[in-house]
């Protein structure tokens, strides 16, 4: 793992507060402007290209995508997210998860699977779709 996209990882602290204004305005302002949460409409756009942006910073090879079981909000940003992989063809794998690390074994190797898949993608060993 060389990114994150978690809600308190590192977009959260992406943006600085301007020390040169008023310093209750400036709070605000980074508060409001912040990267947003799948609960706030009309922002795909805007995480979208700050994953572009961290995918090309970071030369990443692939996405992996998880949301908590009957989350709805992140449930529709992942299925937003999909869509934009098949789109582009980057790999991504989007993954449900239990609270408390119910079915870790189908998870681990959901991930070890796609771990090589990407591996032979990029060496062009194996099958393409």
């Amino acid at each position: 793992m060389v990114a994150d996209n978690l809600s308190h990882g590192a977009r959260y602290f992406d943006m600085e507060v301007d020390e040169s204004g008023y310093p209750v305005e400036s709070l605000a302002k980074r508060y409001l402007y912040k990267l947003s949460c799948p609960r706030m409409i009309n922002a795909f756009d805007i995480r979208m290209k700050y994953i572009y942006d961290t995918i090309r910073e970071y030369k990443i090879d692939a996405v992996i995508t998880q949301k908590l079981k009957f989350c709805d909000l992140w449930g529709v940003e992942n299925l937003m997210l999909k869509k934009e992989a098949q789109r582009t063809g980057f790999p991504l794998l989007a993954l449900e998860r239990e609270l408390y690390g119910e079915g870790i074994g189908q998870l681990k190797t959901r991930i070890q699977a796609f771990i090589e898949e990407v591996r032979n993608r990029k060496s062009g060993v194996g099958f393409r779709p």
